[in-house]
Formats: C-alpha cells, sequence, structure tokens
C-alpha cells in the first residue's frame, strides 16, 4: 500500500510539468528574438513544447531510451519545422537527412557573416531548434530525475544569455523579470514537490498540502524570493554599460552583408531598409556576376567549387581565359568596383570577365565556372578594375542544332546536364510540353521558349522558400508564383533534361545611378540569380527567366525580332514574306516606270490627283490634329484631377507621356524611382525637381503621406520644369517630332513585329 507521501507525490509530477512547460515557454520568448519574424518564434515554441512533453511522457523509463526517443522526436521536429517538403508524412525521407546535413555543415560560415537578428535561414533556424530542444530536455532531466530546479536552470540561462551577449538591444528588463518570474515558480513548486516526498515532517502533523501560497510552507521562501528577485532585476542596471548594446556581434562589427548563393537569396532581397554592398563606375549597366552554381542534387543548386580551388592565381594585372572564342563580335565592358558592406569571398565582376587588377591582392579565378575569388572574404574598401567580355550574338548566329560532336558538353550526363535520379518524371513532360507547344527544335529556341513560358509567371517573394524537386513541381504545375532563385533553377532543370548544358548564377541586376558622383549604387535589393545556357563558340550565354527583369547587355538574342534595316532578328528564308511586301530576294526588281507612266489597269491621272490631294489633306489634318488632341487630353486631365493627390498623379502621368513623346517612355513594371534613376542616367538634368516630383508622385500614389493644395500646384510647375529641361537636353531632330509621336502607335509597331516574324517563322517551316 502506497504511503501518503508516495500518493502526494505522485501528484506533484502534474504541477511540476506545468511549472516546467511555462518556464520553457517564457525562456523561448527571450531567445527567439535573435530572430526576425514571428514564424521562428512559433517553431521554436514548438520544438520546446515537444521536447518536454516527450521527456514527460517517457520519466519513468531508462534515461537511455527517454533520450533515444527524443533524438526521434528532433529529428522529426527539424523535417517538418526546417525542410516539411522532403518529408513524407511528416516522417523524415532520405532528402530530410541530406539537407540536414548541408544545413549543419553551413552554420559555422553563415553565423560568423550575420547579424542579429538575423533571418531564419534554414541552417540558423535549424541550430536554434536543436540548441531550445536540447536546453528542454535537459531541464526536465534534471527536475524529474536528479530533483534539482537550481541546475535545470542552466540549459535555459545558457539561452537567455547567447541572445542577450548577440542582440544589440542586450538585456531586456521586462523579458529578464518574466523570465525571473517563469524560474521562481518552477523552483518553488520543484521545492514544493521534495518536501511532499518527504512524508509527514512530524508524527501528529498533516501531510504538506500542494498550494504555492500556503501560509506555513512558504513564508520564509517568499521572504527570501521578492528581495532575490527584485535584485536581479534592480541591480545589473546599476552597472556600468551592461544596458547598452550586445558584447558580440554575429558577424562583423562593421555592419557586413553576405550574400550565401547556396541557403537563399531573399532575406538579403527583403533586407529593410536595404543596404549597399558595393559600387560600379562603368560607362553602362550590366548585370554583375558573382559565381554560379553547376550541380542540382534534388534539394537546391550548389557549386562544386566554391572556393576556386586549383584556380588561375591573379595578382595584379591579369589576362583571364573566356568560354567563348576571341573570334566572335564582342564588346568589352570596363568597370571599376569598390566593395562596401559585401562580406562574401566571391567578387562580382561583369561577365565575362577577361581583365582583373586588384592592385596587387591575390585572387583566384576559376575558368570553368567564371568566379573571381578572394582569399577569406571581401571587405569594405577593396577595390578592383575588372573588364568584361560580353558577346551578344544575333539569333540566326546561334539557332541552329547542336550534338555532342559540336559541343563536348551537349553529351548526357556530363557535369552541366547532371540531374537527380530521383527527379520527378513529370518535370521532364512539363519540359517537352513547353517546346513542342512553341515548335522548338534547336537549343536556342527551346532555351527561349522555356525562358518566356517561366516569364508568365507571377514574381513574389513571399512565397515559402523551396528548391527541391518536389517543389519545383508544384512551382511549375500549380503556384506558378515565385522569386529570381526558384525562376533560375526552374529553367535550368528543364534545360537539363533536354540535355541542354545549364547552370544557375548567382549576382546583380546593374543597381541605381547616381549622376552627382557618377556611381553605380548595388544594394541588397539587386539580388538576383538567372540562368546561363552554352552555345559552342559563344561559351555560355545569359538567359533571363525572372518575369519583369531584363539583362541590359543581352537584349539581341533574347528578344528576336524580324530583320529590318536597324533591326536585330533573325534573317527569314528566302522567299519568305516579309514586312517590305514581297520576298526578300526580289525587292528592286520590280523595274522601272518612265516620269508620268502608271502601270497598266491603273486609275486615270484624275483619279490619282484626287486621291492624293485626298491623302494629303488627311496627312496635314493629323499633323494639326495630333498634337492639339494630345495637348487638350493632358490639360484635360489636370483639369478634371480636384483633389490635391489626384492632381499631383495627373501632373505626373502628363509629364510620363510628354517624355514618352521624347522617346523616353516608362517601361512595363518600372517604379518611380526606377524610371527616375534611368531619366537622370539618359539625358543631362538638374536632380531637384525630378526628385521632389517622384516624392510628391510616390505619396500621392502610395499613401506615404497627405498632400496639400500648395504642394499639388508645386507639383504641375516641377512637371513642367522637369519637361522643359528634358527637352532642352535633347536634339533637335527628336524636339521637332515630339508632337506627333504616339508611343501606342511605337508600342503596337513593336509588338506588331514580332507578330509578322513569328508568322514568317511558321510559313518558313510550312514549305516543303
Amino acid at each position: 500500500m502506497a504511503q501518503p507521501g508516495e500518493a502526494d507525490a505522485a501528484r506533484g509530477r502534474f504541477p511540476v510539468l506545468v511549472a516546467l512547460l511555462a518556464f520553457t515557454v517564457t525562456t523561448v520568448l527571450v531567445f527567439g528574438r535573435i530572430y526576425r519574424g514571428g514564424g521562428s518564434m512559433l517553431k521554436l515554441m514548438a520544438a520546446a513544447l515537444g521536447a518536454v512533453l516527450i521527456a514527460a511522457a517517457l520519466e519513468r523509463t531508462h534515461v537511455l531510451l527517454s533520450t533515444l526517443a527524443s533524438a526521434a522526436g528532433l529529428l522529426m521536429a527539424l523535417g517538418l519545422l526546417v525542410f516539411p517538403e522532403t518529408t513524407a508524412y511528416g516522417l523524415p525521407t532520405p532528402e530530410t537527412l541530406s539537407a540536414l546535413r548541408q544545413a549543419f555543415g553551413s552554420v559555422g560560415t553563415i553565423a560568423a557573416r550575420e547579424i542579429a537578428p538575423v533571418e531564419p535561414l534554414p541552417a540558423l533556424l535549424l541550430a536554434g531548434l536543436v540548441a531550445v530542444w536540447t536546453a528542454s530536455f535537459a531541464a526536465h532531466a534534471l527536475v524529474a530525475r536528479a530533483a534539482s530546479g537550481v541546475l535545470a536552470l542552466l540549459p535555459a540561462g545558457a539561452l537567455i544569455a547567447f541572445a542577450d551577449v548577440v542582440l544589440e538591444d542586450g538585456v531586456r528588463p521586462a523579458h529578464m523579470a518574466l523570465w525571473l518570474a517563469a524560474a521562481f515558480a518552477m523552483l518553488s513548486t520543484v521545492g514544493l514537490r521534495s518536501v511532499v516526498r518527504w512524508g509527514r515532517l512530524v508524527p501528529w502533523g498533516r501531510a504538506p498540502q500542494w498550494s504555492l501560497f500556503s501560509t506555513n510552507a512558504l513564508r520564509a521562501a517568499r521572504r527570501a524570493a521578492v528581495p532575490a528577485v527584485v535584485s536581479a532585476i534592480l541591480l545589473p542596471w546599476m552597472l556600468p554599460g551592461l544596458s547598452g548594446p550586445g558584447w558580440y556581434r554575429i558577424g562583423r562589427g562593421t555592419g557586413a552583408i553576405t550574400i550565401d548563393p547556396v541557403v537563399d537569396l531573399r532575406p538579403s532581397l527583403r533586407l529593410d531598409p536595404p543596404r549597399e554592398l558595393f559600387t560600379v563606375d562603368s560607362p553602362r549597366p550590366a548585370y554583375w556576376r558573382m559565381l554560379s552554381l553547376d550541380a542540382f542534387d534534388g534539394q537546391r543548386w550548389s557549386s562544386t567549387n566554391l572556393g576556386a580551388q586549383n584556380g588561375l592565381a591573379v595578382d595584379g594585372g591579369t589576362t583571364l581565359p573566356t568560354s567563348a572564342d576571341f573570334g566572335v563580335s564582342y564588346r568589352r565592358l570596363p568597370a571599376i568596383i569598390s566593395i562596401k558592406a559585401l562580406s562574401t569571398p566571391w567578387l562580382p565582376v561583369p561577365y565575362e570577365p577577361v581583365f582583373v587588377d586588384a592592385g596587387g591582392r591575390d585572387l583566384r579565378f576559376d575558368p570553368d565556372l567564371s568566379t573571381l575569388v578572394v582569399p577569406g572574404d571581401a571587405e569594405s574598401g577593396l577595390e578592383y578594375h575588372a573588364e568584361g567580355f560580353i558577346v551578344s550574338p544575333q539569333p540566326s548566329q546561334i539557332d541552329r542544332p547542336i550534338d555532342a560532336t559540336d559541343d563536348p558538353l551537349y553529351q548526357r550526363g556530363t557535369r552541366f546536364t547532371a540531374l537527380p535520379p530521383n527527379l520527378p518524371e513529370a518535370i521532364e513532360r512539363i519540359a517537352v510540353e513547353i517546346v513542342a507547344e512553341a515548335g522548338a527544335e534547336t537549343p536556342y529556341r527551346q532555351a527561349l521558349a522555356i525562358m518566356n513560358h517561366l516569364r508568365t509567371f507571377t514574381y513574389d517573394d513571399k512565397v515559402r522558400s523551396g528548391h527541391g524537386s518536389d517543389y519545383l513541381l508544384e512551382f511549375l504545375a500549380e503556384t506558378q508564383r515565385g522569386y529570381c532563385e526558384q525562376f533560375a533553377g526552374a529553367m535550368a532543370v528543364l534545360l537539363r533534361t533536354l540535355g541542354i548544358p545549364s547552370r544557375v548564377v548567382v549576382g546583380f541586376t546593374p543597381g541605381t545611378f547616381d549622376s552627382d558622383d557618377g556611381l553605380r549604387h548595388v544594394t541588397t535589393r539587386n539580388a538576383h540569380s538567372w540562368v546561363e545556357v552554352h552555345f559552342a563558340e559563344y561559351g555560355w550565354l545569359p538567359f533571363e527567366p525572372t518575369p519583369s527583369r531584363g539583362n541590359p547587355t543581352q537584349n539581341s538574342y533574347l528578344n528576336p525580332a524580324p530583320e529590318t534595316d536597324g533591326g536585330d532578328g533573325p534573317t527569314p528564308s528566302p522567299g519568305t514574306p516579309s514586312p517590305g511586301g514581297g520576298p526578300r530576294g526580289n525587292q528592286g526588281d520590280q523595274g522601272g516606270l518612265g516620269p508620268g507612266e502608271l502601270p497598266e489597269g491603273s486609275a486615270p491621272r484624275s483619279a490619282l490627283v484626287l486621291t492624293l490631294a485626298g491623302a494629303g489633306l488627311v496627312i496635314l489634318g493629323l499633323l494639326i490634329g495630333v498634337p492639339l488632341v494630345k495637348g487638350a487630353a493632358r490639360r484635360l486631365a489636370l483639369t478634371r484631377a480636384t483633389e490635391p493627390g489626384e492632381r499631383v498623379l495627373a501632373a505626373y502621368g502628363v509629364l510620363s507621356r510628354r517624355l514618352a513623346d521624347l522617346g523616353l517612355e516608362r517601361q512595363h513594371a518600372e517604379t518611380l524611382w526606377e524610371f527616375r534613376g534611368r531619366l537622370r542616367e539618359s539625358v543631362r538634368l538638374e536632380a531637384g525637381p525630378l526628385e521632389r516630383l517622384t516624392r510628391l508622385a510616390g505619396r500621392a500614389a502610395y499613401g506615404g503621406g497627405s498632400i496639400t493644395p500648395e504642394q499639388a500646384e508645386e507639383a504641375v510647375g516641377l512637371a513642367a520644369t522637369v519637361a522643359a529641361g528634358v527637352r532642352g537636353s535633347l536634339s533637335r531632330g527628336t524636339r521637332l517630332r515630339a508632337p506627333w509621336r504616339v508611343p501606342a502607335i511605337v508600342q503596337w509597331r513593336r509588338h506588331a513585329r514580332g507578330a509578322w516574324a513569328r508568322t514568317s517563322r511558321s510559313w518558313a517551316a510550312a514549305r516543303p
């Protein structure tokens, strides 16, 4: 028969469990501040509660069995909370183990570069979950098995100390008060349970009752605990420097920013406010390439030579080999790059680098991946000169069948065509369907078809992260929403299923040009990923699958058009109808007519005169009417805008249409500030009025602040000032053509040329 004390002790396990759970939750609330966002806090809390509940369920078993069960629970929790796309019905798979192994391997590198609070990158979140799970399990073991509440404080205290040390704001009084209160409640509950286990204290007394507020049992404890808690909260703030920033920062003390291409670019894209990474002094905008990822294991893209081991040594001015033949047509793009906050071993360069001079700094270059590496990490102040070898062939030059005899990289299973054996067959079927629908037979046309198909998807950097095969299939067949890494990874995989050598590239878009200093400023918002495809003689050529993005140096083959006097497009086959009317081979063979002669069957001269007169009147009417109609429509737009905000937007709209008349129309999906930067880069213009007008338009459009009537009238005047300034900086011919230029007709002509090119190719293909 159980003694009364033993029965009380058995009942006492539940209050101890409740107190321990409350203490664990409080610990997570304080420790979880090292991550940004509430989602990571919930995941940490789920891990902590899971560890305590598993330990409590196996409290009476052997400690080894309890530890093994906890390890299994931790593995399942990591799969569900960090890599859910790799699990099967919530259970870890070999893909989960592979992803965990890679993430564990990169924890140290990433943690050394990040600044707390950090984005919940998989590797960093993985480390936090393991730490919280281990501390929670250890705390329960110390309480339940060693009956020591004081020792149970140590694992949780280590987590709290770590958070307080690495965070900028250091210790928070409210958090510490909450944590100390939870710790006091746990210690009191554990102590009371120990007292109950003793049974009756005296033969004639009653067994102690379970109450944290028992007057007899806890009066002395309360008298000691209350002053101790108050002192623990107040006394530290009397010490000099304890309330200041953390003693140690995860990452460089200078606030360096890392771009980790193997993990995820999105944290950099969403960094608010954005951080300047480097500046470029270059005559033209370009994509600034950092490194390429050539291996896909079914979970993520990675590089087989991140450190450019055994690469070419670069010291001083060095000429580098290229993937293209020097006999092809190319342009050189010089650039002087100055590192600011970027902290990676890979240096951004204009692609494809053929010359680098880092002022004596020793670098390494991998010619197979075109990756330039600095030992250690790039540091603020590093400046180097790089020159790019830009190859931009015409479509007709690369639009031909290619096989392994022409280009060895087209062999199946090579480094740049390899795919994991467990890749879903549905992905290959999608690739085949895309190219079949487009009628694409050559590698170039197939790459173009896949790129254009992906560009019909939606760019969204708020979707869940994922790069694995299952997520890729979901992205292609269902969601069709993602960010640049996912678009690039999808295109490269689709191309490889067709046997086309491809790789994913990580780098940056051109950045924002500042006319004051003449530099292009590249920030975290410019981090980007795209695809490179290999073509014999021309080497690795960039392709852009991400919607609303465009590589400024590769327009010729990415946007093919029919060949005209100034066109870039492919040359149609002989006899193919062309915009000129007849087959190209027959143009100019129509024969000549003498002065005043009419072809047989033509209208009489009087009818011809009337026709010419009518045409002249129509032309005259257009010459007079188009400027009048445009001017009247713009004045009406300003008149109808009565509210201040509407008037600001109307003024900005009128300015946009006036600039479009001058050939400077705002591009599709171009933001106000991107348009402002491009305009300042294109023409010489006083910065003040344009900056002020752009700010007012942004406030009016996006609700950043109220607009007063005075500001609305100021916007109208600023729009007129900017329009006059732009006109004054352009040539006389451009100014004279402006009143009769209709942007809608210009856009229609571009679309018509593209449609005609597609029709011409279809006719040519249908000819026997």
